[in-house]
């Protein structure tokens, strides 16, 4: 291959004192590389795998349907998948501290499906309450379950004279005490139970609300922050090829990379653009507001639209803008995950030229190799190594 490449220029890291001129030998031979093999994204330069995002959809669509029509149902498995995603959202923020260049792993863009659900929860149920008492504030729910773990003090009796009507008449005969109980209505506990556990399913769903809506601002500020560096991100794509005395690696674009060992340990990687991260980040910005936005709407219909407000037959008091951009957010990181699993990055062909330097005997010599795209399993190798680097020789041994 004639790139026009100087014959003083330097191979691999200065540690290695090699130019392109002590290659000039092996590269003339044209050897070729044992076999091909995938170039995968190294730690956290790979979004959620596809697979998983399907798995996600196909749970949260059925749901979204549901909530629909029948919310009732899934009260607990709303309030289950709302406190997975804050699990989900924290750890990969711990893992990656948020970097400009890990915010594939990072960028809360999911969540808005559970903002949606528990701010449904909160406002249908308060609206079961508001039938029986008139207008019923946010923090009633507080007041009923505050008052439900507190034990009430015993109220002392009474004279006669101030019984109600309904109350037991007692009368002494024989020094018997009988008590006879006129008609009136029972004392319903079952709705005082009642009442509290939706005052619960209520206060828990305040709270995952503004856990959940404090991490989309805390992505958002991130995102925002990292849009100063954007011009110098890197991304790391790593491959087995680069392994075994690998120095350098040049593209057929006749571009030299110089190779460093992975942060996952065992195989090679080199440094290509960052443009994709840079694209990200703007992406996770313009998403996250929108998302705000659209949270902020379906908050307003929550409100101000009743539950008996229909068009079509559909009840319009529904958080739908949340649902119909949460939904499409996971089909297009199915779509785009499948895509990025089966192309190579950006400006990177498939034809390289290897450069490999033994220490001991000073051996240089170059192969022709092709690598292939990472596939499903390089984008779960890459993206788990992101979301789960904090837990050290735990996870990496």
């Amino acid at each position: 291959m004639n790139c026009g490449i100087h014959d003083n220029t330097t191979i691999g890291p200065t540690g290695y004192d090699a130019q392109y001129w002590q290659f000039s030998t092996s590269m003339a031979k044209n050897a070729t590389c044992s076999e091909r093999t995938y170039l995968r994204p190294d730690t956290a330069g790979s979004i959620i795998p596809w697979p998983y995002a399907l798995v996600w959809l196909l749970i949260h669509f059925p749901l979204v349907l549901i909530r629909a029509t029948r919310w009732q149902k899934v009260q607990v498995l709303s309030l289950v998948l709302a406190a997975t995603s804050i699990g989900w959202s924290v750890e990969a923020y711990l893992s990656t501290q948020r970097r400009p260049d890990e915010v594939l792993v990072w960028a809360p863009l999911t969540v808005i499906l559970d903002v949606g659900a528990v701010m449904q929860l909160a406002f249908l149920i308060m609206e079961d309450f508001a039938e029986h008492k008139g207008f019923v504030p946010p923090w009633y729910a507080f007041s009923i379950l505050m008052g439900g773990l507190r034990k009430q003090p015993p109220k002392p009796p009474r004279s006669p004279s101030l019984r109600s009507p309904t109350e037991p008449k007692v009368a002494n005969i024989n020094h018997i005490e009988l008590a006879v109980v006129t008609n009136g209505p029972a004392a319903d506990t079952g709705v005082a139970q009642l009442s509290k556990g939706k005052a619960f399913i209520v206060v828990l769903s305040i709270l995952l609300f503004f856990g959940l809506a404090s991490l989309q601002i805390i992505g958002l500020v991130s995102a925002i922050n990292g849009l100063a560096v954007k011009d110098t991100l890197e991304s790391t794509w790593c491959s087995p090829m680069f392994e075994s005395f690998a120095i350098g690696v040049l593209d057929g674009n006749c571009r030299l990379h110089s190779v460093s060992s992975s942060a996952s340990r065992g195989i090679g990687c080199i440094k290509l653009s960052g443009a994709q991260q840079a694209g990200w980040l703007a992406g996770t910005v313009g998403v996250l507001i929108a998302s705000l936005v659209l949270e902020l709407a379906d908050m307003l219909v929550l409100t101000l639209v009743t539950s008996k407000s229909k068009w079509r037959g559909v009840k319009m008091r529904r958080p739908w803008c949340t649902m119909f951009c949460g939904v499409a957010i996971l089909v297009f990181y199915v779509i785009y995950g499948l895509l990025e699993a089966s192309r190579l990055p950006s400006g990177m062909p498939e034809v390289v030229w290897v450069f490999r330097k033994e220490p001991s005997l000073g051996i240089e010599t170059v192969c022709r190799g092709i690598i292939t795209p990472a596939g499903v399993r390089g984008s779960i190798m890459g993206w788990t190594d992101g979301f789960l680097s904090n837990w050290g020789r735990t996870y990496f041994g």
